[in-house]
């Protein structure tokens, strides 16, 4: 298990280690809008060693033009985030690791602005209407990533549109042509 420390700052995400040096003050007050946020990601891995983002923390930040000072609110975490927040923190776990994002946490998935629950593989084929041998074959090489419960998978819909997408998945039985 480790964390990720992230800072969120006019739409951009940036390695919260750069703060340091920083001088930061801890307020009880509330910061006002536009805030910056820091963003503290755990990512844990099961006995296969496959990572997932278990949980995450948002914290409101204000920070002065050159960052080196600053208030951050660590008493009242953020619970609700706006989309112009939760896209580019998103597009950040995406990008850094898209296997952990796949098996995320169903919270974490919803603080983000995903929130449809995880479903079974089969009821995936159903609705997307791929053979499930198909998906199963996927699953097992780990071009699918799927969040494993007992003996059961189980897959995000928005997952298998992600596979499609990055050329991991397709809907007929067999290799797929080299372009």
């Amino acid at each position: 298990m480790w964390v990720h420390r992230l800072l969120l700052s006019t739409g951009q995400v940036d390695d919260a280690d750069r703060l340091h040096g920083s001088e930061l003050t801890n307020t009880s007050q509330s910061i006002p809008a536009p805030r910056a946020l820091l963003v503290h990601i755990v990512v844990d891995e099961d006995q296969d060693h496959h990572e997932a983002y278990r949980s995450m923390l948002c914290f409101a930040l204000h920070l002065d033009s050159a960052r080196a000072t600053g208030q951050v609110n660590m008493l009242q975490p953020i619970l609700d985030l706006d989309p112009d927040e939760q896209s580019p923190i998103r597009a950040w776990l995406i990008a850094r690791r898209w296997p952990a994002w796949a098996r995320a946490d169903p919270l974490v998935r919803q603080l983000l602005g995903i929130p449809d629950p995880p479903i079974l593989l089969a009821e995936a084929a159903r609705h997307w209407m791929i053979p499930i041998q198909t998906l199963a074959r996927a699953a097992r090489e780990e071009r699918l990533p799927t969040i494993r419960a007992g003996d059961r998978q189980l897959v995000y819909l928005t997952t298998i549109h992600e596979a499609q997408q990055r050329g991991l998945l397709h809907h007929t039985v067999g290799r797929p042509r080299r372009t």
